[in-house]
């Protein structure tokens, strides 16, 4: 007789080392995931100190450069005329006493700040969403952000802004955390440095005021009305001193900004680009891949960001948890509302729609991705990390086909310089613009250098740190031609160049090339981008 078989299997056995296994893939994957974006974050870090002077100085740069090196109390006097407050032009005065006065140097401190927004940004985002991933994500995207990198290498205040935002958020989480004294005035310090950085912190006031308020806390609201009101207490009295220097800045915005309208493509284009998306570098990369595509244009990028952001947005508001829901409206508000308000605000009154300005708000867009990392339930890792690791891919390959690229002062003063003529002169009459050769020409040629770069300033007003008095004259009020005319007429040149951005050239410059063209034996001109150089050689007297 037959004994039957006995299986010697535990159901309950398998099933445990099955999940086990399971278990050990998913930690493997998630190490690996983790790994790659300190990687990414890592590669971030790398490009904003990599070529960091690559790429000349342009026009704001040579303001910059030009207006540091005078003292604070003459800065002050400056002001006035510029729509931008003292701290940032404070701390590069101090900083090129410690550093000099190179390229690399005075690039250096916004890269510093937007290197330092990367671990800030990790924390933040950790924070908010409880969740390490979540975390990494965050640092990732500010770190490949081609937006932020590119304002990472700029003499401007871009990259101060950001890292503000990004401490003065954190400050507000921890009071909310716990209300401490420390805590509120850190808070309330925050808010006031971003006040005199730029202008246009007073649109970023509704948004850290809708975050207070929409992110959840132990703190009852009328108790945050109370610690609301201490900061803005510390805000006020920090900020009283400038209120009325802001009050002349803001009406020469009024007077002579030169922003239009914007459009909804606008309002879209400045959501992409905070996602870290350059639809038109992506646009013609692949069309030129791929002859003939009339898919992946700008359109169908912005469809893709709004995809993204919507779904992390309408996951956490449908959330059952009211906790989830406020984050993610706290969130929102931060990011989008300074955008929404400026958008209005150029609407119907005056236009000041620059995408670079909302570097403070659009930071915390990415943000938005994050929620159904770190809420959703679905089951299924890969659903829940397709919307953020989407964009952080296209992210990252639009760093690499970013292709826009500064006014070339660099490659326009080098070639100037190097021209063979030794009697002549070089005019540059847009200030900063002679600012920036005038720069460039110690640099590459040394003081003692042959050839005469002159515009609106002398080489003296343009470099004397210790002028109680410096300016710059009004261009509107200058006469280019005349000067150029008394140089012609002296006798005393062979050749006469004039170097001119194309960009918005002012009345007084449109007649140049008449001019040139009635007064000179030849004419030739070079083009660098939107700069024009313009030789005209005359004839021997």
């Amino acid at each position: 007789m037959s004994i039957p078989s006995v299986s010697t299997t535990n159901p309950d056995r398998e099933g445990a080392v099955s999940s086990r296994g399971e278990l050990a893939v998913r930690q493997r994957m998630r190490i690996a995931l983790e790994l790659a974006l300190c990687g990414a974050a890592a590669v971030g870090v790398g490009l904003r100190w990599v070529g960091i002077n690559a790429q000349s100085m342009w026009a704001d740069e040579g303001f910059t450069t030009w207006l540091t090196q005078y003292p604070p109390s003459t800065i002050l006097k400056l002001l006035p005329t510029d729509n931008h407050p003292p701290l940032y032009y404070f701390l590069i005065h101090f900083w090129r006493l410690l550093f000099g006065n190179s390229v690399f140097a005075l690039r250096s401190f916004s890269a510093l700040c937007s290197t330092l927004c990367i671990p800030l940004m990790y924390l933040l985002a950790r924070k908010i969403f409880e969740s390490r991933l979540c975390g990494l994500i965050a640092a990732a995207f500010s770190s490949l952000s081609y937006v932020l990198l590119w304002y990472a290498n700029e003499v401007r205040d871009y990259a101060l802004l950001e890292l503000l935002s990004c401490v003065c958020v954190y400050c507000m989480l921890l009071a909310l955390e716990r209300a401490t004294a420390g805590r509120l005035f850190a808070t309330g310090v925050a808010v006031a440095a971003i006040l005199y950085t730029h202008n246009m912190g007073w649109f970023y006031a509704p948004g850290l005021l809708a975050f207070w308020f929409c992110y959840p806390s132990e703190m009852k609201f009328r108790e945050r009305m109370k610690r609301g009101a201490s900061v803005a207490a510390v805000v006020f009295v920090l900020f009283a001193a400038w209120l009325r220097p802001m009050w002349v800045q803001v009406r020469w915005v009024h007077e002579n900004f030169w922003p239009t309208k914007p459009g909804v493509t606008d309002l879209l284009r400045t959501i992409c680009i905070y996602s870290g998306i350059d639809p038109d570098g992506l646009q013609h990369a692949l069309r030129a891949q791929i002859p003939g595509m009339k898919l992946l244009g700008f359109r169908t990028w912005a469809g893709v960001v709004l995809l993204c952001l919507g779904t992390g947005f309408i996951f956490g508001m449908r959330s059952t948890d009211s906790a989830v829901r406020r984050k993610v409206l706290a969130i929102t508000s931060i990011a989008m509302l300074p955008i929404l308000l400026v958008f209005v605000d150029s609407r119907f009154l005056t236009p000041i729609y620059i995408n670079r300005v909302f570097i403070g708000a659009g930071v915390f867009l990415p943000l938005l991705l994050l929620a159904p990392v770190a809420f959703a339930s679905y089951g299924n890792r890969l659903l829940e990390l397709s919307p953020a690791l989407g964009l952080l891919i296209a992210a990252c390959v639009s760093v690499g086909v970013h292709r826009e690229q500064r006014d070339d002062w660099r490659g326009v003063t080098r070639y100037t310089l190097g021209l063979p003529e030794s009697q002549r002169v070089v005019f540059a009459f847009q200030p900063f613009c002679q600012i920036l050769m005038n720069y460039y020409a110690d640099q590459l040629a040394g003081p003692d250098s042959p050839v005469h770069v002159t515009g609106l300033m002398s080489k003296a007003e343009l470099e004397d740190a210790t002028n109680p008095n410096p300016g710059i004259p009004p261009l509107a009020k200058a006469d280019p031609i005349g000067m150029l005319n008394e140089a012609i007429s002296s006798g005393r040149y062979k050749e006469i160049d004039v170097a001119l951005q194309m960009f918005r050239l002012p009345p007084s410059l449109l007649a140049m090339p008449e001019f040139l063209s009635s007064h000179c034996v030849s004419v030739t001109t070079t083009d660098f981008n939107q700069i024009r150089v313009t030789r005209c050689m005359l004839s021997p007297k």
